[in-house]
């Protein structure tokens, strides 16, 4: 015999699962949030794949290494680089990481792969349009990239130095300026500080 709920159960069930979800984006906030606590009180910088220069990319020390990291299918593409590079001190009286974009995608985003020269080392491997991040006086510091997905939608993901590498921090954190299909864009990340004139062209 079929069972029918009444309007108050089914008003409640609404109510309840209403109730989860908005617990679910909560907490989820709150761990982006802690993921950003070591921002918070940094001056951020940002620079995207137009500060990267041909002439800061130490070609003698990187460029075979590089090639080689790019994928057979990828080489020699219209949108695949690793000729050109951003270098920045991350980190207080050390020598510039050098951050290579090799593939990138018709949305703006790129693989970028990250080296320090002195003495050479692999760094690991981000992803993004946009990247943030800080100088460090104690270790490699957070990075946060921005991924475009649409005209009003993206992601920010995390990475941190776990033993000497960069690794992502958890999933994705959806941004949509309609604030439709996630948040908005953190205020600390629009304070960052673009590295070039033609940042975001």
């Amino acid at each position: 015999m079929p069972l029918f709920l009444n309007h108050g159960d089914a008003m409640a069930k609404v109510l309840f699962g209403t109730a989860l979800l908005a617990l679910s984006l909560a907490a989820g906030a709150t761990a982006e949030d802690h993921r950003w606590r070591s921002l918070k009180t940094r001056k951020l910088i940002t620079f995207d794949f137009n500060c990267a220069r041909t002439d800061s990319f130490p070609n003698a020390s990187l460029s075979k290494i590089v090639q080689r990291a790019i994928k057979s299918e990828d080489r020699g593409g219209p949108t695949t680089y690793g000729d050109r590079a951003y270098a920045i001190i991350l980190q207080n009286q050390r020598a510039p990481i050098y951050f290579v974009p090799t593939v990138c995608g018709a949305t703006g985003n790129c693989m970028w792969r990250l080296y320090a020269i002195k003495p050479l080392k692999y760094l690991g491997e981000i992803n993004g349009q946009y990247i943030y991040t800080y100088q460090s006086s104690n270790g490699l510091p957070t990075i946060v990239t921005y991924g475009h997905i649409s005209a009003s939608e993206g992601g920010l993901s995390t990475y941190v130095a776990d033993k000497g590498k960069y690794r992502r921090l958890g999933g994705e954190y959806r941004i949509d300026a309609q604030k439709l299909n996630g948040h908005s864009m953190p205020k600390l990340l629009e304070t960052a500080k673009p590295q070039c004139k033609d940042y975001g062209g």
